[in-house]
């Protein structure tokens, strides 16, 4: 297992999708559910980051919730750097449920010397699966001050590092309702 914990972001609109992506059908459970039992195998501790919590009582998972009115995953990672004091967490979305236990030890073995160690492919930084150090706090901060909530836009403000990939298919988020189709055929529940 990996000893730091897990945080998976779950306090998303879903606007693209059209309704609560956490909430939909993948492989018999709740998305969130099934990211939180899959995370469960690879961490030692794993969390949900969400505004509402009650959605999730059904499988009573740890949660923290998040208290912030706008919606950004700079909201839950620097409320679970804060509220868990950890020197380092894995955050990942909720959307990724084709991540495995070796992508993410891949990631974790590459963080030691870096503020920020996220997934990388060819055409993507995946930057909301990865290791996040509690050092870039300060940093996170200065974001929210500027109204910055863009990931990508404080990047280069800290020592990161992008762990490539070859399969693109692996970090491919469920935003739509084509996606989430798309992932059901390929566990089989579509056609």
């Amino acid at each position: 297992m990996i000893k730091i914990p897990c945080v998976i972001l779950c306090g998303g609109k879903s606007s693209r999708m059209g309704e609560d992506k956490t909430l939909l059908d993948f492989g018999g459970m709740g998305l969130a559910q099934y990211m939180y039992v899959k995370c469960q195998k690879i961490f030692s501790d794993v969390y949900l980051s969400c505004k509402d919590s009650q959605k999730f009582i059904g499988f009573s998972p740890q949660v923290l919730n998040e208290k912030e009115s706008e919606f950004a995953p700079i909201f839950g990672i620097t409320h679970a750097l804060r509220k868990l004091k950890r020197e380092s967490l894995f955050i990942v979305s909720v959307d990724l449920p084709f991540l495995q236990e070796s992508h993410c030890k891949k990631i974790y073995s590459h963080s030691h010397n870096y503020d920020i160690t996220y997934a990388q492919s060819a055409s993507y930084e995946h930057y909301l699966c990865g290791v996040y150090c509690y050092s870039i706090l300060p940093v996170l901060q200065d974001q929210i001050n500027k109204v910055d909530y863009k990931i990508s836009n404080f990047i280069s403000k800290v020592r990161h590092l992008g762990v490539m990939f070859d399969d693109e298919g692996v970090f491919a988020n469920l935003n739509t309702l084509q996606d989430y189709k798309q992932a059901l055929k390929r566990i089989g529940y579509g056609k």
